[in-house]
């Protein structure tokens, strides 16, 4: 799904309203444990220094967490400016950590860094939300030093079809899906995480079924487990 950037931008609108009224506890909790494993695999790299790019940052906890616990300095980039961004800034406003992190209002596509110079960079749940996924990877790839790390968390759907977040996710991946995009990068490590109803082997008979069906698009937490999983991949940059 290719928008136009017009369109794009609206859908932005939507997801920022929509993060907003996502409160959740036991999703909140799912989404907390997966970062804190998230900022674990980033902290054991062995190039724990240098800058880190966070493309799709949000409000900056984890990269954050980064700058503050290792020897990064950081880069953050949201297209968001008076959700993300500003929610970003207040947090490390008055704080030693301001003085290593910088904030750009822009896009995936078409990231205004210089290439060859990110040791790291990080998305957690972005992909599916950019306006075209491959452009953003190859951007990130042009970045990126040699041997430089790319690191991401995205969610995977078990069958290639839409769910019941459509209009905040513009794309929907398998795990066959996101290993394509990465072909510009040597694969190092992938763990996929599930939710706990998840974890049921599931024939494909039922899977096309219309009970299941009908399961995976419900709005709420019981459509979420019978339509996804979370997968981390840590992949270099050939």
């Amino acid at each position: 799904m290719h928008l136009t950037w017009r369109k794009w931008e609206s859908k932005l609108a939507i997801f920022e309203g929509w993060r907003k009224k996502y409160v959740n506890p036991l999703i909140r909790a799912w989404w907390l444990y997966l970062f804190d494993v998230f900022f674990h695999e980033v902290s054991t790299l062995s190039n724990s220094a240098g800058l880190c790019l966070d493309v799709g940052c949000g409000s900056g906890s984890c990269l954050c967490r980064l700058v503050k616990e290792g020897e990064r300095t950081g880069v953050g980039l949201d297209p968001l400016k008076e959700g993300s961004l500003k929610i970003f800034k207040d947090r490390i406003k008055g704080y030693k950590i301001s003085e290593k992190i910088e904030l750009i209002r822009g896009v995936g596509e078409y990231l205004p860094i210089k290439k060859d110079c990110v040791q790291t960079c990080i998305t957690t749940g972005v992909i599916d939300h950019v306006n075209n996924p491959n452009q953003t990877v190859k951007e990130i790839h042009r970045v990126l030093v040699s041997d430089g790390y790319f690191l991401l968390l995205e969610s995977v759907l078990l069958k290639n079809r839409p769910s019941f977040y459509d209009e905040t996710h513009l794309h929907h991946f398998t795990i066959v899906d996101l290993k394509r995009l990465l072909r510009q990068f040597r694969i190092q490590k992938i763990r996929k995480f599930f939710p706990v109803l998840s974890q049921l082997h599931i024939p494909d008979k039922l899977l096309d079924s219309n009970i299941y069906k009908a399961l995976s698009k419900m709005p709420s937490v019981i459509g979420c487990y019978f339509n996804y999983s979370e997968v981390f991949i840590k992949s270099k940059k050939n």
